[in-house]
């Protein structure tokens, strides 16, 4: 049995890359949604954070899909018992990451701070950005080998300086509303698969 968590938790576009990286896995015959996947997700959601920062980097979503192609997908030390769906659930690596948002980035971010749009439950809203945070968070000075997670291993092919994606995610972040209100109702799915 898969534990959802509940989408309540996040912006739409947050929501809707979660969504894309859901299905990115499920077509890819994956055991679990895995940070490629996600990496891949946020950037298809063209209206977030994080699409507009790694963009802003020159990351596209072309080569970070050429760059997935050219690795061996790291287990990610195995399928957690969450996901957004009963389909299929998140590498616990990305749930490692996932916590790391849900607990540091928003606060970072400022999304955390009084006057911020909640969620129902009271909590913030966890963005594109937040999401993408924890990915780029690694010391600049790990080694970003074969066990990296598949999103660590892209960027570094990619030549991409984390320390300068982590700075760039969070200003882009940080300027954004809490609830990273976008275009309703856009299909960014065009040309995913």
């Amino acid at each position: 049995m898969v534990l959802q968590i509940p989408l309540t938790r996040f912006t739409v576009p947050a929501r809707r890359a979660l969504v894309l990286a859901e299905e990115q896995a499920i077509a890819g015959h994956r055991e679990a949604i895995g940070t490629g996947d996600v990496l891949l997700g946020l950037l298809h959601e063209d209206g977030g954070v994080a699409a507009r920062a790694l963009g802003s980097l020159g990351i596209t979503a072309k080569a970070v899909r050429e760059g997935l192609t050219r690795i061996d997908r790291p287990e990610e030390d195995g399928p957690s018992s969450r996901g957004i769906s009963q389909r299929i659930t998140f590498t616990r690596v990305f749930m490692g990451m996932l916590s790391e948002a849900l607990s540091k980035e928003v606060i970072r971010t400022g999304h955390a701070e009084e006057g911020q749009k909640r969620t129902p439950e009271g909590n913030p809203y966890l963005c594109t950005g937040e999401i993408l945070l924890p990915m780029v968070g690694v010391s600049p000075t790990t080694d970003v080998g074969l066990a990296a997670p598949a999103a660590l291993q892209v960027l570094a092919r990619l030549s991409v300086d984390l320390r300068v994606a982590q700075e760039t995610v969070l200003e882009f972040a940080r300027r954004s509303p809490a609830n990273e209100e976008t275009e309703i109702g856009r299909d960014n799915t065009a040309g995913w698969r």
